[in-house]
């Protein structure tokens, strides 16, 4: 396992996936993601109606759907 490997070595795996154990960094890339879904919200030429993310394990994607489909997004219906 890659968390194993990366402990043996005394590095630090960075991934997106998370599992018991291992959950803060994916936080933090989540957080990431968001943020720049939030920056896209910022740009005043920018108003999409369709929006394409990469799925790859689901967290960019999972961050874009939370995003754009939230209740109380920004005027999002």
């Amino acid at each position: 396992m890659a968390s194993n490997a990366a402990k043996s070595h005394g590095w630090t795996l960075v991934q997106d996936t998370a599992w018991e154990g291992y959950t803060q960094i994916p936080e933090w890339i989540v957080s990431g993601y968001m943020t720049m879904f939030q920056e896209l919200d910022n740009t005043p030429a920018a108003d999409p109606d369709i929006v394409f993310l990469q799925a790859g394990v689901g967290s960019m994607a999972a961050a874009g759907i939370y995003h754009f489909l939230r209740p109380n997004g920004p005027e999002r219906t």
